[in-house]
């Protein structure tokens, strides 16, 4: 929601002033979407922990307005017991049964999503008399990821969250799951570096055929 007009800035900026590397500042804000997707991937845990709370009080009190409402500075404070550090155990994520394929796919499609807005106000760079319309222009890469995300994604981590489920020990093991995700999320924003070049240029050449 905020990510376009705020880039979109570093665009006007440069018209002003030609010596500014626009590239470089989308690089560096790639680079702390893998941070931050880093974060969240060690957050995972506690984060699991916390909503199985608001969850079991939401089943009691029946409405979110009154969850919110029930809340202490008591219950805010003792939220830190539910912090947890992240452990890791490379050895036990080989016998998950995920398809290579699947985590290929899902690394893929999160590097097209993570440089839509991005490649489209740098193609609008590149492309001065075509920039209006190169900069409304990233549903053309996002819509390549929406297509593979609904058709062989979607349903394969249904499938997967299902056998989990129904698996022995399938809470820890769904949880390998996930947190397997986000580790192809995290390289598929590492993956956005090489992405956003070519998808700029490749919306160059869509605007400039429409």
């Amino acid at each position: 929601m905020l990510q376009a007009p705020l880039t979109a800035k570093f665009i006007d900026y440069a018209r002003v002033n030609p010596s500014f590397d626009v590239l470089w500042c989308f690089r560096i804000i790639l680079f702390a979407a893998s941070v931050g997707t880093l974060i969240a991937l060690f957050l995972f845990p506690t984060f699991v922990g916390v909503f199985e709370r608001i969850i079991a009080k939401f089943e009691v009190v029946g409405s979110l307005p009154k969850l919110i409402a029930s809340v202490t500075i008591g219950q805010i404070k003792n939220s830190r017991r539910y912090l947890k550090k992240p452990r890791f155990n490379l050895r036990s994520f080989r016998i998950l049964g995920i398809p290579k394929r699947f985590i290929l796919l899902n690394t893929i499609v999160t590097g097209i999503y993570t440089v839509g807005v991005l490649s489209s106000l740098y193609a609008a760079h590149l492309s001065p008399a075509f920039s209006t319309t190169a900069s409304q222009a990233s549903g053309i890469i996002n819509g390549v990821a929406t297509i593979i995300l609904t058709i062989f994604i979607d349903p394969q981590l249904g499938l997967i969250t299902d056998r989990a489920i129904h698996g022995k020990g399938s809470k820890h093991q769904l949880g390998k799951i996930y947190v397997m995700l986000m580790l192809s999320r995290f390289l598929g924003t590492l993956l956005a570096q090489l992405f956003i070049v070519p998808a700029a240029y490749l919306i160059v050449w869509i605007v400039k055929v429409i």
